[in-house]
Formats: structure tokens, C-alpha cells, sequence
């Protein structure tokens, strides 16, 4: 670990958080001077004033005179130097804020206590100190692509299209996955062959929302994967937060959801492991499994469990356009990626797949 001290800005209208947080920062030894704003007019005083320099910025969503979204709009503007975690709150106008202040850059967010059974300040704290360990692992100092971002294709399979398959496309992300999907998405066509399955770790409600604002953006149909219902190709279904998705079989042999409030796999829910994994039970026979952006390793064991049973094709993000560089290199290290592809040629190489 590196002995680097972190330092942290803490932005939030309410006096209680500010403390409640504060306390938090200061029992981690990584991190270092704070400073607190009651409002976004204040939090860009003191970050454009060059004698402060903050490596993590804490920003509330919801906040008078400038809320959240605003002043990450112009930490951009300013080009401020920080990485912004958003502390939201779990309500509908705040989850389409935190989705889109992630579109506009902050690297994670964090749920603030509901003050419910079972969510009080040591979960919250758990889940803020998540969200920074995956700031403070953030490797910075990457090599860009040596081709300028082109796909780099292993020797181990050849990318081919078949047209008489049954084809699945499988998403995996975490840590800076809205900004990620933001330029995936939208570039995948109507009439693509294959529905499309993606996990997002995120919990109840914002999936919803992540869902909307990616089908805003799309011709391509995006939505929340509902119970019971079957996949079509031209769609992509988003796993619902705070559930586990799977793909089973029916009655009549139609591939459709299962999703269970079960809990968490792995501290993960939902858990791209799980959906990886169901797979293997389906009709498809040519899946095409992509992992993006994200701390940990989720999606390896599903992936390596589910190529003992089917024909897959194996998709990781490159390392210089990741957000969190963690997902994908687990796939890489392991040596399970049949292609590692930047950002910006990622829906290409998906189209290249299936059709």
C-alpha cells in the first residue's frame, strides 16, 4: 500500500452528514486533510482556489444553490483534478441525478443510511470506505493502448459471426459501468441478433433508472429484466438491484428471468457470477460474455463454470479506458479473454459477434 495520504473534500448541506462522514475519513489512515462545504457555491471556492488540492471529493446529490450534478459539471468545466464519489440518497429524483452525474464523471456512489433495520452508519460506512478503496486503487498512471484503443485479438479463438446458433450476449460491470455503458449501448443496433443481458452492481431503484436513461439513449430496447419473462433479441435487460437474475427454461423451453430477493453472493447483488453461471442451463449455444469497468473480480468463476458447458467468446475491456481495472483483469490474468477491446470499439466487436 502505498503511503500516500489522500486528501478529502466532503460536500453536503447537512451538518449532521458532514460530521457523520468526517468521522469516518478520520479513522482511515490513508486519508488525509478534510475540508467540509455546506453547498456546491462553496465546494468550488475552495477547490479552485490553487492552494488546495483534493484527491477524493465526496459531493451529496441533493443539495440548495448548486446541487450535485451541477458542481461535477463544473469540476469538469474548470478541470479540476479529483476523483468524485456521489453520497445519494435511495428516491427516484436522486437516483436519475446520481445516473447521471456518473454519465458525467464521478467514479462511484454511495447510498446515505436510511436509518432502517439493518442500514446504519457501520453499513454505511462499509460501503463509503468501498467506494474509496476503489479511488484509492485507481492506477492513475496506466500506459494507453498501444493502438490507439484498436481491438487486440487473441491467437486462442478467431471472432466469427454464425448465423445458425442460438446467441446470448452476457454483461458484467461495477465502478464506472453507467459512464462505460453510456458509450456501448447506444452504439448497438435495433435488430441486433441476440438479446443482450448486462450486470450492473447497483442496489434497488437506480437499475430502474440506469435502465430509462440508457433507452433515452438507444434505438436498441433497454429495460429492467422483469420475473418470468422471456428474452428477445433487440432487447437489453438490465438485472434489477438488491436481486439475483438468472436464465432458466420453462414449461415450454423458452429461455426466461428468475429473479429472487435472496441476498448477496460474494457481497454482491445482484452478482454477475450467479448470471454467468444459470446460463449454462439455457438453449443458448453461443454466448458472447463481455466484462467491463469494475472492482474485484466478479464474473470469472461464473465465466470459467459456464465454458465447460457452452461455446463462448470472451470480451475484456482494456486496461487504459477502465475506470477500475479489476473485473477485466481477472479475466486476463486468467488468461480467459478471447479478445481485450478499448471502449470505443467495444460495441463493434460485440456487433462483429453475433450479427
Amino acid at each position: 500500500m502505498t503511503d500516500k495520504k489522500y486528501n478529502v473534500l466532503i460536500i453536503d448541506d447537512s451538518s449532521f452528514m458532514r460530521r457523520v462522514i468526517s468521522d469516518i475519513i478520520n479513522r482511515d489512515e490513508r486519508l488525509g486533510i478534510i475540508d467540509t462545504a455546506k453547498d456546491g457555491i462553496e465546494a468550488l471556492n475552495l477547490m479552485l482556489d490553487d492552494t488546495n488540492k483534493y484527491d477524493i471529493v465526496l459531493l451529496d446529490v441533493n443539495m440548495p444553490k448548486m446541487n450535485g450534478l451541477e458542481v461535477l459539471n463544473n469540476i469538469e468545466r474548470n478541470r479540476i483534478k479529483c476523483k468524485v464519489i456521489m453520497v445519494s440518497v435511495l428516491v427516484e429524483e436522486g437516483a436519475k441525478e446520481t445516473i447521471l452525474a456518473l454519465e458525467a464523471g464521478a467514479v462511484d456512489f454511495v447510498l446515505k443510511p436510511t436509518g432502517q433495520e439493518g442500514d446504519g452508519a457501520s453499513d454505511f460506512e462499509k460501503r463509503l470506505i468501498n467506494a474509496i478503496d476503489g479511488v484509492v486503487n485507481y492506477t492513475g498512471k496506466r500506459k494507453k493502448s498501444l493502438n490507439n484503443e484498436k481491438t487486440i485479438l487473441h491467437n486462442a479463438k478467431e471472432s466469427k459471426y454464425k448465423s445458425n446458433s442460438r446467441k446470448l450476449i452476457a454483461i458484467a460491470c461495477s465502478t464506472g459501468g453507467p459512464k462505460t455503458l453510456k458509450d456501448i449501448i447506444p452504439k448497438l443496433p435495433k435488430d441486433i441478433e441476440a438479446p443482450v443481458v448486462l450486470v450492473q452492481h447497483m442496489p434497488a431503484g437506480f437499475t430502474k433508472s440506469l435502465a430509462e436513461r440508457l433507452d433515452e439513449l438507444s434505438e436498441i430496447n433497454v429495460k429492467e429484466a422483469e420475473e418470468g419473462e422471456e428474452l428477445k433479441k433487440g432487447y437489453v435487460y438490465i438485472a434489477p438491484g438488491s436481486r439475483q437474475l438468472r436464465i432458466t427454461l420453462d414449461t415450454l423451453g423458452r429461455n426466461v428471468f428468475s429473479i429472487k430477493d435472496e441476498g448477496a453472493v460474494g457481497g454482491l447483488n445482484p452478482c454477475a457470477d450467479v448470471m454467468f453461471k444459470s446460463i449454462a442451463k439455457t438453449s443458448y449455444d453461443d454466448i458472447t460474455c463481455v466484462v467491463l469497468t469494475g472492482m474485484g473480480s466478479d464474473g470469472k468463476l461464473g465465466i470459467e463454470y459456464l465454458s465447460e458447458f457452452k461455446d463462448i467468446y470472451v470480451i475484456a475491456q482494456e486496461m487504459s479506458t477502465c475506470v477500475v481495472y479489476g473485473m477485466p483483469r481477472a479475466i486476463i490474468k486468467a488468461g480467459m479473454a478471447d479478445s481485450i477491446t478499448g471502449l470505443h470499439d467495444m460495441a463493434e466487436e460485440i456487433i462483429k459477434r453475433v450479427g
